[in-house]
């Protein structure tokens, strides 16, 4: 007797799901971040820090001289997950010398690497300098925020606060942090 042929149904397309964008609460207590950086958060008020300063996941931020990255562990995966972009301002270069200059390579290498290594997570970022002789912080006109956190006093101290706000003002979209 011949065998019955039995058609394989095909099964229906899949639908692409557009995920929804973290919120700050999701991005604060993100798995990827260390619970010593979690243990500043009282202090710190990341979550209510970004909700004043109005920050939104498509939003184009700056951020200011990172450091270790304890605020980008934050923002950058809450930007990512809203297409917005993030540009990490870090040490100029061009205005060190000798060992000095060669522990902010490496600063800035070490910082790369984190965040080069998991770009589904931390998304893209993009680079520009900081110092009294650098140049632009972004392209003129296309930022909704640039942040600071806890380098004013450096500034002060280095007597370029004025470069920094006329930077970040000129970064800023028209009208401030929305237009």
């Amino acid at each position: 007797a011949p065998a019955e042929t039995v058609e394989a149904e095909t099964p229906p397309p899949a639908e692409l799901v557009e995920a929804e964008p973290l919120s700050l609460a999701e991005a604060v207590a993100g798995d990827w971040r260390s619970d010593d950086e979690k243990a500043r958060d009282g202090w710190r008020n990341p979550a209510e820090t970004l909700e004043f300063f109005e920050v939104e996941p498509s939003d184009t931020v700056v951020e200011i001289w990172p450091g270790g990255g304890w605020y980008t562990n934050v923002l950058a995966p809450y930007l990512a997950s809203g297409d917005g972009p993030l540009v990490a301002a870090v040490w100029d270069v061009n205005v060190f010398e000798g060992e000095r200059l060669e522990r902010i390579e490496q600063r800035i290498a070490d910082f790369k690497a984190v965040y080069e290594a998991d770009a589904d997570l931390f998304g893209t970022i993009e680079y520009s300098a900081f110092s009294a002789e650098s140049g632009a912080l972004a392209e003129a006109g296309t930022a909704d925020a640039v942040l600071t956190f806890r380098n004013v006093h450096n500034w002060m101290g280095n007597d370029y606060t004025a470069k920094f706000f006329t930077d970040a003002y000129e970064a800023l979209k028209p009208g401030g942090h929305r237009s």
